[in-house]
């Protein structure tokens, strides 16, 4: 076997060993979406291990999103407003001039 067919194969099996260790230690799925995540994973090697990384990762955001915006609405806003995050005020300061010279 050439040298390069192995650093691949070795390449996918740590691609796979990490989207399980990704897809055993999540806490928000069943049990059983577990195990067809990681039947997915070693089935499909490199496809399967991308989707399920990909997956997890756009659901931890999706989740970090709606922890930030269940805070917002426990707060009535006040902490974007104390943070001077307006939303009415665009983000820029000053006269909004044109920058010719007037």
């Amino acid at each position: 076997m050439s040298k390069l067919l192995i650093l691949v194969l070795i390449g996918l099996v740590l691609l796979n060993v990490f989207a399980s260790i990704r897809v055993f230690t999540n806490s928000t799925m069943s049990k059983l979406q577990r195990i067809a995540q990681l039947t997915l994973v070693w089935i499909l090697p490199f496809f399967g291990a991308i989707g399920c990384i990909s997956f997890l990762s756009s659901e931890a955001a999706y989740n970090q999103s709606a922890i930030d915006r269940d805070e917002f609405i426990e707060n009535g806003g006040a902490e974007f407003v104390m943070n001077g995050n307006h939303a009415d005020s665009g983000g820029c300061s000053g006269d909004g001039g044109g920058g010719d010279g007037d």
